[in-house]
C-alpha cells in the first residue's frame, strides 16, 4: 500500500490519565518514560521499569517530543531530559515556548532558540522561527538576509539567501525532507542531517514514497506530474518513459500509454505486468486467457489450462498461489508443489508457515502441505500470532505452537507480547514471551504500552508497583 504523503509526528498516547511516548532513533539508548497523572492532576514521571524519575510532581506536562520535554510547575516552566533532570528552567529564562524539538526562550528583552538538549543555538529577538506541523527535527530561521535551516541538535543545514517573504515549501515523509526556494531543492535526511541532493530545479518536488535507498519523487504542483527517482545523490527522470510511477512492495511499476510496466535496474520499462503476478522481470506468472503461463528466467516453462491467479503484482514469497477447479493449489514457478487444493489459501508468510482452509476449517500448513495445527473454525492472523476459534478461543505462537488451549471467552493481543484473556468473569494478563499470568481478576485489567492496572493499581510489567489510586503525594 501507497504511504500517505505526511510528515510523520510523535505520536502522544492519552490512556486512563497517562501520557506515553514513542523512541525515536535519537533517543534509543534513552529509558521508555511515561507520566502518570494522579487523582490530584498532578504529573510524575516513571520509566518502563517502574523507576521513578521526578522528585517533584508537575502541575501539566507536554509531550516529550525525541530527548526533551516541557513542564510546569507554580506557574513556571522548565525543560527536562527523559530522567527528569531539570536542563533549562525559570531560574534560567523568564519564559520557554517550544517550538518542534526545539525551543524559544526569553530572558529580559532577548529571545534565545534552544536545541532539543536546551542549548542556545542562536539569538532569535529580531528573527523569526518557522516550525512546520508535525515537522519535529529541524526548524527554519528567518531574518532580512536569509532563511537557515537548523536540525534539532542545532546543526545548520543549509542557508538561503533571502530574496523575498515567501518562505521555502517542505514536504517530508518519515526522516525524509524536501525543501524548496528560490528555484532550489534540497533533500536530507532529518534524522542525522545528510544533505541527499542539493542543485537548481524548476519545481518543488515531494517524496512519493521510499523504497531502501531510493526515493520516488513527483512534483508538488504542475499540472502533469513529473516523476524522478533519487538515489546516490543522482536524479532520474522518469516523465519521458511513465505517465505515473508507483513502488508495489519491492518494485517500481510505471503506466504508460498502453499499460502498466515493470521498471529494470536500469529504470527501463521491462515486463507488462497486467494480469501477472511477477517476483522480478524474468520470474513470473502471467494470465493468457482461461489459462496461467509459468516463465523463468524469461522463458515460458509451463500452462496450467483452465486456471486463474490468485495475487497480483509483485510476489514476496517463493510459492504462487492458483485457483483451479474452484481449489487453491501452490506453485513455485516451475510445478505444483503442494499436491492438495485447498478451498481458500493464503500466502506463506516469513514463519514459513501459510493459513488454508478445507472441509469449512482452518488450519496451518508447512511448505510441504503438512498440517502443523489441528483444525478450528477460524484463525486470525495477529502479526507474529494466531488466535484460534472452535466453541472458545485459543492463542498459537509464530511456530503455530498452542500457547493457550481453544477454552477462553476472548482474546485481545496487544503490543505483540501480552494477551488480555477473559473467561467467564475472571480477567487475566498473560505475557506470551515469557508464557505467564502477570494478573488475574474478577474486576477490569486495563493495559497500555508500559504499564497495566488491576483495580486500583499500577504495575510496569516487571511486576513494580508505581501507583495505588488511594495514596496522595
Amino acid at each position: 500500500m501507497k504511504k500517505t504523503i505526511i510528515i510523520i509526528i510523535i505520536i502522544l498516547l492519552v490512556i486512563g490519565g497517562f501520557l506515553y511516548f514513542k523512541k525515536s532513533p535519537e533517543t534509543s539508548k534513552e529509558p521508555n518514560v511515561f507520566f502518570l497523572k494522579n487523582d490530584d492532576n498532578k504529573y510524575l514521571l516513571f520509566s518502563e521499569d517502574g523507576k521513578r524519575f521526578s522528585d517533584v510532581v508537575y502541575d501539566d506536562v507536554l509531550d516529550y517530543i525525541l530527548s526533551s520535554t516541557l513542564v510546569y510547575r507554580n506557574s513556571l516552566v522548565s525543560i527536562i531530559d527523559k530522567k527528569g533532570k531539570e536542563l533549562a528552567g525559570p531560574n534560567e529564562y523568564d519564559d520557554i515556548v517550544r517550538y518542534a524539538a526545539f525551543y524559544k526562550a526569553t530572558k529580559k528583552d532577548k529571545n534565545y532558540l534552544l536545541d532539543n538538549n536546551a542549548k542556545v543555538i542562536t539569538d532569535v529577538t529580531t528573527k523569526e522561527i518557522y516550525n512546520f506541523k508535525g515537522a519535529n527535527n529541524f526548524v527554519i530561521v528567518a531574518d532580512n538576509d536569509e532563511y537557515i535551516i537548523y536540525l534539532y541538535n542545532g546543526k545548520k543545514i543549509k542557508t538561503f539567501k533571502r530574496i523575498d517573504d515567501n518562505i521555502p515549501t517542505v514536504n517530508a515523509l518519515d526522516n525524509d525532507v524536501s525543501i524548496y526556494y528560490n528555484e532550489e531543492l534540497i533533500i536530507f535526511d532529518a534524522n542525522n542531517g545528510q544533505i541527499l541532493y542539493d542543485d537548481k530545479s524548476d519545481y518543488q518536488y515531494c517524496i512519493n514514497d521510499i523504497k531502501d535507498d531510493i526515493l520516488l519523487l513527483n512534483s508538488c504542483s504542475t499540472k502533469d506530474i513529473i516523476y524522478k527517482i533519487l538515489k546516490d545523490q543522482k536524479m532520474i527522470s522518469l516523465s519521458d518513459k511513465c505517465l505515473e510511477v508507483s513502488l508495489n512492495d519491492q518494485a517500481l511499476e510505471c503506466t504508460m500509454d498502453d499499460g502498466l510496466y515493470l521498471l529494470n535496474k536500469d529504470y527501463e520499462s521491462s515486463l507488462k505486468i497486467e494480469g501477472v503476478n511477477y517476483r522480478d522481470e524474468n520470474n513470473y506468472l502471467k494470465q493468457n486467457g482461461e489459462d496461467v503461463e509459468i516463465y523463468e528466467n524469461g522463458k515460458k516453462v509451463d500452462t496450467i489450462s483452465q486456471a486463474s491467479l490468485v495475487n497480483n503484482g509483485y510476489q514476496r514469497d517463493a510459492y504462487y498461489i492458483i485457483l483451479k477447479d474452484n481449489l487453491y493449489y501452490y506453485y513455485d514457478g516451475k510445478e505444483e508443489v503442494i499436491s492438495e487444493g485447498y478451498d481458500d489459501a493464503k500466502l506463506f508468510m516469513d514463519n514459513d508457515l501459510a493459513l488454508v482452509k478445507k472441509d469449512g476449517k482452518e488450519f496451518l500448513i508447512d511448505r510441504k502441505g503438512k498440517a502443523v495445527t489441528k483444525k478450528y473454525q477460524s484463525v486470525a492472523v495477529y502479526q507474529d500470532f494466531y488466535i484460534t476459534l472452535n466453541e472458545s478461543y485459543g492463542l498459537l505462537n509464530h511456530e503455530g505452537k498452542e500457547i493457550l488451549k481453544d477454552i477462553y471467552d476472548e482474546i485481545t493481543i496487544h503490543d505483540n507480547n501480552y494477551a488480555l484473556i477473559t473467561k467467564g468473569n475472571h480477567h487475566l494478563l498473560y505475557d506470551i514471551d515469557e508464557a505467564k499470568v502477570l494478573a488475574e481478576t474478577t474486576s477490569s485489567i486495563e493495559i497500555a504500552k508500559q504499564y497495566y492496572k488491576v483495580d486500583d493499581t499500577y504495575y510496569t510489567y516487571n511486576g513494580v508497583e508505581i501507583y495505588k489510586q488511594n495514596k496522595s503525594e
